[in-house]
């Protein structure tokens, strides 16, 4: 688990210094119509790490159908 928490805390590090150095307009500008912007990939980022962190392996499915089920059933 030391690994994982290290490797979380050094990718983190490197995506706040990267958010840092782009202007809130910037950070919310969508480039192209087919494209997303930096807020919207670092949102998605940060659903689907913590969906890994909350959702048991072969039940995401299942959560996506139903969002009051219960975690660990």
């Amino acid at each position: 688990m030391n690994v994982f928490v290290g490797e979380y805390k050094r990718y983190k590090g490197l995506l706040e210094n990267a958010v840092a150095q782009v202007s809130d307009e910037d950070f919310f500008r969508q480039i192209g119509e087919t494209s997303n912007s930096i807020a919207i990939i670092v949102k998605h980022f940060a659903g689907d790490r913590w969906q890994f962190l909350t959702i048991p392996p072969g039940k995401s499915a299942e959560y996506n159908q139903n969002p009051t089920m219960e975690k660990g059933t």
